[in-house]
Parts: structure tokens; C-alpha cells; sequence
């Protein structure tokens, strides 16, 4: 799957993702199915249309921006979840 830096898209997006704390465990996580659940018309919201989208194209095809999010999301969970077990 090909990544895409941001600034490759000229409409201004907010990408919203659910981020859930297991104090039990110590452990910060990206929970998918809420997320899917709680947007149901997708997770990217255009600014400049007002229209809300998956990202997903199909074929994993995917539109510009969304992994290069998705990466730097779960990167920064990996250092929060360091951080809590030391």
C-alpha cells in the first residue's frame, strides 16, 4: 500500500479516529469497531464539501492522506504504551 504525505491533497480534511485507555492494563489502543460504529458515513470529514468518507477506495486502495494518518497515530500510541509500562 502506497503511504501519502498530508499536504498531498488540496481539500482540508479532519480525520477522527477513536482512542481508548485500558486502565486495567496500562495500554492505549485505536478501537476500530467503535470507530466504524460511531461513523458510519466514514471518518474523514471535508471541510470544503461538508461530505464525510472512509477513505477507502477498494482493491486496498486508499485516499490521499489516510495511512500516513493512521501511521503517525499508531506511532504515537507505541510511545504512549512505552512510556506507561516503564
Amino acid at each position: 500500500m502506497k503511504t501519502y504525505e498530508l499536504k498531498e491533497t488540496n481539500d482540508p480534511r479532519q480525520h477522527h479516529f477513536v482512542l481508548c485507555y485500558d486502565a486495567d492494563r496500562k495500554l492505549w489502543y485505536h478501537e476500530i469497531e467503535l470507530e466504524d460504529d460511531k461513523f458510519q458515513q466514514g471518518t474523514i470529514f471535508n471541510e470544503r464539501t461538508g461530505a464525510w468518507s472512509s477513505g477507502y477506495l477498494g482493491d486496498g486502495e486508499y485516499e490521499t492522506g489516510v495511512e500516513d494518518c493512521a501511521i503517525k497515530i499508531h506511532n504515537i500510541l507505541a510511545v504512549l504504551n512505552e512510556q506507561e509500562q516503564a
